[in-house]
Formats: structure tokens, sequence, C-alpha cells
């Protein structure tokens, strides 16, 4: 579900004085992680930069949507090795998925 930011409305009981990116934060922070996710893939088709994406994929990861998270953040890894969140993010998906050694690998390569 993607919603573009114009379409949201004080009727939904949504703060349009926010921009999207922090609008998208306080859904994070309240659990509506589907929708921060369609407001930060709406946030890419604007803007594709890294940030964006590991919020993405944190709102995946949160919704147990390993494959496209993890496959998002490892194309951030080949872009940039030496950007930390990422592997902080692959971190807790592997965790999540109990996949100990791996994610014990990525936290210390964090």
């Amino acid at each position: 579900m993607s919603i573009s930011f114009g379409q949201y409305d004080r009727s939904l009981g949504m703060d349009v004085d926010l921009p999207p990116m922090a609008l998208a934060n306080r859904y994070m922070a309240q659990g509506q992680y589907k929708l921060a996710e369609g407001i930060f893939r709406d946030e890419l088709l604007r803007n594709d930069v890294p940030a964006v994406k590991q919020q993405l994929s944190n709102a995946l990861i949160m919704q147990k949507k390993y494959h496209e998270a993890d496959t998002m953040l490892r194309n951030l890894v080949m872009l940039d090795s030496n950007a930390e969140g990422n592997y902080w993010f692959l971190g807790i998906s592997a965790d999540r998925q109990e996949q100990d050694e791996r994610a014990l690998f990525l936290y210390k390569k964090y």
C-alpha cells in the first residue's frame, strides 16, 4: 500500500503538518509499520537515497519481510561498504530470523 503525501488528511487522524519522513518516523515509533512503509516507498520515488532505503528496510524487517529488506540492505552495502547503519539493520534482520552467528558477525561489523 503506497499513499502519496497529498492523500494524508486530519480526518484520518494524521498530522498533515509533518513532513513525510517525520510522519513515517512517528508511525515507526507507534508500531504502524505498514503506514511507514508506504511513506518511505513514496519518498524513494521522489528522492532515491540510501537513508530512505535504510528506513524502508527497517519497516520491512518489523513486518517480517526479511527477504526484501536483506536484499535492499545488501545492495546498499555493495554501494558503500563503510556505511555502518546497513550492517546494523542486517544484524537486526539476522537476529529476528534466529541466525545468531550471522547476527553476531554483522553487529561486530557495525
